[in-house]
C-alpha cells in the first residue's frame, strides 16, 4: 500500500496530516486541506476544523515560545532594547491588524507570533485574532479550490494535486531564495 493509498483508505490520516502540518509549513497545510477536500478525499467540513485547529495550536505554541524566552536573561536584555520597546508598542497597539497581515504574508508569520510571546501581548486578543484570522485563510482556500474544482470537472481528480505540488514546491523555493538572499545581504 502507498501513501497515497493509506491516505484515500484511512479518514484519520488525512486529518491527522491536516493538524500536524501547520507545525512544519502552514501555507502547504491550508493549500492541502482545500485540495484534498475538493478532490473529495475528506469531508470538507472535517478538513476545515482539523486544519484550523492545527493553525491555532501551531500558532500558539509560537506565542509560547517567544512568551518563555522571555526568562532567558539575554532576551530578557533585549527586550528592554528602547528599539524593541518601540516596535513593541506598535505591534500590541495595532495587534489584530499586524496578525491579520501576517497571516496572508508568507514569512512574517513565526517572527510575528514569537514576538507576540516576547512582547507579552495579551494572549486572549492574539488567540482570538489567530482563530479569525485562520478560519478567513481557510475559507479563501477552500472556496478557491472548490470553485476551481466545479469549473474542471472530473479532470480536477488529476490536475489539482499537480498543481497542489507545484505550489507548495514554489512556497518553499520563494522562502530559500528569500533566506539566501538575506544572507548575502551586506
Amino acid at each position: 500500500m502507498d501513501f497515497v493509498e493509506l491516505i484515500t483508505n484511512h479518514a484519520w490520516a488525512v486529518y491527522g496530516i491536516a493538524i500536524l502540518l501547520p507545525f512544519v509549513q502552514e501555507d502547504a497545510a491550508v493549500i492541502g486541506a482545500a485540495s484534498a477536500a475538493a478532490t473529495g478525499h475528506g469531508d470538507a467540513a472535517g478538513l476545515f476544523a482539523a486544519t484550523l485547529f492545527g493553525l491555532v495550536l501551531s500558532d500558539a505554541w509560537k506565542y509560547w515560545a517567544g512568551r518563555f524566552a522571555h526568562a532567558h536573561p539575554g532576551t530578557a536584555k533585549l527586550a528592554s532594547d528602547p528599539r524593541v520597546i518601540a516596535a513593541r508598542e506598535r505591534v500590541v497597539n495595532r495587534l489584530g491588524v499586524a496578525l491579520m497581515i501576517a497571516r496572508f504574508v508568507p514569512g512574517t508569520r513565526i517572527p510575528l507570533y514569537v514576538a507576540c510571546g516576547l512582547f507579552k501581548a495579551p494572549f486572549p486578543r492574539f488567540f482570538i485574532t489567530i482563530i479569525f484570522s485562520g478560519a478567513l485563510y481557510l475559507a479563501i482556500a477552500f472556496i478557491v479550490f472548490a470553485t476551481l474544482g466545479a469549473a474542471l470537472g472530473e479532470r480536477v481528480r488529476t490536475a489539482l494535486p499537480v498543481a497542489l505540488v507545484v505550489v507548495i514546491l514554489g512556497v518553499l523555493a520563494a522562502q530559500w531564495i528569500a533566506r539566501s538572499l538575506r544572507r548575502r545581504a551586506p
